[in-house]
């Protein structure tokens, strides 16, 4: 009798096609699909620090230090992801480089501790 409607501008079980976010880490651009975007931004760095780690492998996975804007402004870590970034939205991850947070960058070093 009838066909069964194929998905539409939702997703297949009724619900909001995933939010995706584009995030700059150094030199390179990726797309991450968040889902509903209910994380914070420290699950945001940490998927793309993964990413990173298996892009440069064998290099050391890399600790997340921040998530901001392309103007300089600084997300908190327990910031919501769907409630600061538009789907589509651009952000960058920048990751730690060494073991230590050097003691001029004081911001980095409240981020990593409201963080983990």
């Amino acid at each position: 009798f009838g066909s069964r409607p194929g998905p539409g501008p939702r997703g297949e079980r009724g619900e909001p096609p995933a939010m995706r976010v584009l995030v700059k880490c150094g030199d390179v651009k990726l797309e991450v699909p968040c889902g509903a975007g209910k994380q914070h931004m420290r699950w945001l760095a940490l998927v793309v620090a993964s990413r990173m780690q298996r892009e440069q492998y064998p290099h050391a996975f890399r600790v997340p230090q921040r998530v901001k804007t392309g103007d300089g402004h600084v997300f908190r870590p327990r910031d919501v992801v769907c409630e600061k970034i538009k789907d589509g939205g651009e952000v960058i991850v920048e990751l730690r480089k060494g073991a230590t947070v050097p003691e001029e960058e004081e911001d980095s070093r409240e981020w990593l501790e409201e963080a983990y």
